[in-house]
């Protein structure tokens, strides 16, 4: 079946990353879902994209049920749609996996347009050979924080090479990798900044307090920690 519904990735910094088959399908599509709605309309006027578009972000489920309402209305008449979010690829750290559920229970016929992520992306830069790696996106920013933190470090000391790769913010930075050390003196890391971006900054080297005092507390973040083999 033609696809009614596309699931779409957009840069993650650096706009020229867009692909073609994305402004090309954006283009033709009857509405957009996104994240954020001023966010993508500045990144729709720069190919002369002028389309309706619908809020879904991370909301009280009320709120995201009367989006993914008008989304159902819309396809309902034949319309097609895409999806994105503010930042590279939908559904790696976003509520998106609701709006697919809601399509496949429809059963809208949809598909994704591969592009930018953070995760992969750092992925590609590591310098040892990966046999799995665990993604986990945001920390707990409080509550279950620790717990999370002792169990990823428990994963990692396994004998496999393992990763653990998640983003975190500019003013927890510091403070998230300090614990990490603090529960394993034997890890290293990838720690990427403003990835894509005019300031793009890679860090390597063992995770030690002289490693993360140097990380600025400013600009978007994603870590990729493994134990010192």
């Amino acid at each position: 079946m033609t696809p009614q519904f596309f699931i779409i990735a957009t840069p993650i910094g650096n706009r020229d990353d867009i692909t073609t088959r994305a402004i090309q399908t954006l283009g033709e599509v009857d509405f957009i879902v996104a994240e954020d709605t001023r966010h993508t309309g500045q990144l729709m006027a720069l190919y002369g994209i002028k389309k309706p578009f619908i809020s879904f972000r991370d909301a009280p489920s009320v709120i995201m049920d009367r989006s993914i309402k008008e989304v159902l209305d819309r396809l309902s008449r034949g319309e097609s749609g895409a999806y994105v979010t503010d930042a590279g690829t939908p559904g790696v750290s976003d509520p998106g996996w609701r709006l697919v559920q809601a399509l496949k229970s429809a059963t809208i016929p949809l598909t994704a347009l591969p592009g930018p992520a953070a995760v992969t992306m750092l992925i590609s830069l590591a310098d040892v050979p990966l046999e799995e790696y665990r993604f986990v996106g945001f920390l707990p920013k409080k509550k279950g924080f620790q717990t999370k933190v002792t169990d990823l470090v428990g994963y990692l000391n396994h004998k496999e090479i393992r990763g653990v790769v998640f983003y975190e913010s500019p003013n927890r930075i510091r403070a998230t990798l300090t614990d990490f050390m603090s529960q394993s003196p034997k890890l290293q890391a990838i720690v990427g900044r403003e990835l894509t971006k005019k300031f793009e900054t890679v860090y390597y080297g063992p995770l030690t307090k002289d490693f993360i005092t140097a990380l600025p507390e400013k600009g978007e973040y994603v870590v990729l920690l493994t134990r010192i083999y």
